[in-house]
């Protein structure tokens, strides 16, 4: 409840000290409908709901966007960025560092999947590696494009895709890391 001074009509001949005299105290209710109303309105569609809340559910129209699919990097991550601002590979710290934190990578690549090492086997292609924030960067056009040609991946509407399905392995005692990329 408010409460509000109201003043009555004062003749301007009288006095200043008799319209404190007149001020008079009354007590406003403001009706507060329209929190109680939509109240109403939800209890009331509630009700009318309830005994045919399947029926409303089978009929119900799905939507026709379709989800777009994107790997969820994990740990090892890997990324390929394809932007205005470089063309460029990401390896996440923990891939970097399963690698011994080489100043070069190595890649090479079979029908589903991108490997990366320091040192590949029949591979003599070294990256120079950028670290960053404890990622592995590596700046190369002809290399992002490459991997994007072999395995059809459009860049059309993104910059980057991230790769989770990583697989730490050896070979001939040599760490490798496998990006399952299809």
């Amino acid at each position: 409840m408010l409460m509000k001074k109201l003043q009555p009509k004062i003749n301007m001949n009288e006095g200043a000290e008799s319209m404190n005299n007149n001020v008079q105290e009354i007590s406003i209710k403001e009706e507060v409908s329209t929190e109680e109303k939509v109240i109403e309105d939800i209890s009331a569609t509630v009700k009318k709901c309830d005994g045919n809340v399947d029926d409303i559910v089978v009929n119900a129209t799905p939507f026709s966007a379709k989800n777009a699919v994107r790997a969820v990097a994990g740990k090892g991550g890997f990324s390929i960025v394809k932007a205005n601002t470089g063309n460029r590979t990401a390896l996440a710290r923990e891939g970097h560092e399963y690698l011994g934190k080489p100043k070069t990578l190595q890649y090479a690549f079979n029908d589903t999947s991108v490997f990366i090492g320091k040192k590949l086997p029949n591979n003599c292609t070294d990256f120079n590696v950028k670290e960053t924030n404890g990622k592995a960067i590596v700046y190369s056009t002809a290399l992002v494009k490459e991997i994007a040609e072999r395995f059809e991946l459009s860049f059309d509407d993104r910059t980057s895709m991230t790769f989770g399905d990583i697989q730490y392995t050896n070979n001939s005692d040599e760490p490798v890391i496998i990006v399952k990329i299809k």
